[in-house]
């Protein structure tokens, strides 16, 4: 997809409908989140601007219900994932943190979300949104995954998601397991 109705798209994702894209990026040196339909190329929305002149958008998703935008904002002392309500423009951070975080994961289902923390040349972590108690939890703790590196691949159902480990980093040959949410169990899927 091209996008032209902002100077300088760093995210893209589509609507799980298919009816709009979503971007992140900046225009007329403002720093925010967008969205114009996909079909026709009309007229853009504004979603989401960003105050500070030195944030940054790196990662867009929108979540499988279609109404709730996902955002990783990079700022120069922290990197957040924020919430955005497509219906209300309202936006809650989901979590903060000093080392970067990419790769958000959307689930099949409304407001299932994983995302990996930490450099690339060290060890990483994935979180996810525990929408039964609106925190984030860290993957693995407790099991054979919590000292390897972990990148969220994707989700099998609102419950279980699929994670690549790896001794250190983000690249190269990985181990596939299936961690799921409502027990704490890692499964061993291919090695």
């Amino acid at each position: 997809t091209q996008v032209e109705f902002i100077s300088r798209t760093t995210a893209l994702a589509t609507h799980p409908h298919g009816d709009a894209i979503v971007v992140g990026g900046k225009d007329a040196d403002v720093t925010g989140v967008y969205a114009s339909p996909e079909s026709d190329g009309g007229p853009s929305r504004t979603l989401l601007t960003l105050a500070s002149p030195d944030a940054s958008i790196s990662d867009v998703a929108v979540d499988a219900a279609g109404d709730t935008v996902y955002a990783i904002v990079d700022s120069p002392n922290a990197t957040e994932v924020g919430e955005l309500s497509a219906l209300d423009l309202s936006y809650r951070s989901v979590v903060t943190e000093q080392a970067p975080i990419a790769q958000l994961t959307v689930g099949p289902v409304w407001r299932t979300l994983a995302w990996r923390t930490g450099l690339c040349n060290s060890t990483t972590t994935t979180w996810l949104r525990d929408d039964r108690t609106s925190t984030a939890v860290q993957i693995g703790t407790g099991t054979p995954l919590q000292p390897l590196s972990v990148s969220p691949i994707g989700w099998l159902d609102a419950n279980r998601l699929v994670v690549a480990s790896r001794s250190i980093g983000c690249d190269g040959l990985a181990d596939i397991w299936i961690w799921n949410i409502s027990d704490g169990a890692a499964t061993l899927l291919v090695k």
